[in-house]
């Protein structure tokens, strides 16, 4: 698996092009595709390189990353959007899986996720904390589901769009395609996750 994710990081080197490109989205059809598996894999294995890496929960509607962490989400993205009080130092948490690694969690549910995403306060927070970070990876809620993916991609140099063999219905590639057609989303790789080794050599 860690070849497969060190894999996965140099061929982002073909779409992260100069400096200034570092923020990676995560999205897929639905809800068990792998999101947060990749997010902290992939954000492990860029750490591993040195690089200094920040995970972000975006999934404000069912937050599940801080969980799978065992971080506190009292205070995170959501808190950081309505008060002036809380700066980012507040809601910057470090990783113990990497000393590279950090963490900002969604916060508590706000009662309006997608306005919350589209907050004034979101672009300079991430433009202030590309100056930090060499990586940020923004776990998004399933864009099959609901659009606050798509509000995300504004932020985002590159989207990899998280496709589970045995899971995702080949219909939902049609969101992929619409997606890479109405260009809603620069940049989209696809991740084809959980692939079974029961099939060996050259096919189709």
């Amino acid at each position: 698996i860690s070849e497969q994710f060190r894999a996965l990081r140099t061929n982002l080197s073909f779409y992260l092009k100069n400096e200034n490109e570092k923020v990676i989205l995560l999205t897929s059809s639905m809800s068990g595709e792998g999101k947060s598996f990749t997010a902290i894999n992939l954000g492990n294995i860029l750490a591993l390189a040195g690089k200094r890496v920040l995970l972000m929960e975006m999934d404000l509607r069912k937050p599940g990353l801080a969980i799978k962490l065992g971080i506190s989400n009292v205070t995170g993205f959501s808190n950081y959007t309505i008060s002036e009080k809380i700066k980012i130092k507040d809601i910057v948490q470090p990783l113990t899986i990497n000393k590279n690694m950090f963490f900002i969690s969604s916060g508590p549910l706000p009662p309006n996720p997608a306005e919350t995403i589209i907050s004034e306060h979101t672009a300079p927070l991430i433009e202030e904390l590309k100056k930090q970070f060499d990586y940020i990876i923004l776990d998004a809620p399933p864009i099959g589901i609901i659009a606050d993916a798509q509000l995300l991609a504004a932020y985002a140099d590159v989207t990899l769009y998280l496709v589970r063999q045995g899971e995702t219905k080949k219909q939902q590639l049609k969101i992929v395609e619409e997606l890479n057609k109405t260009g809603k989303m620069k940049n989209i790789g696809i991740v084809i996750n959980d692939i079974s080794g029961k099939y060996y050599g050259y096919g189709y």
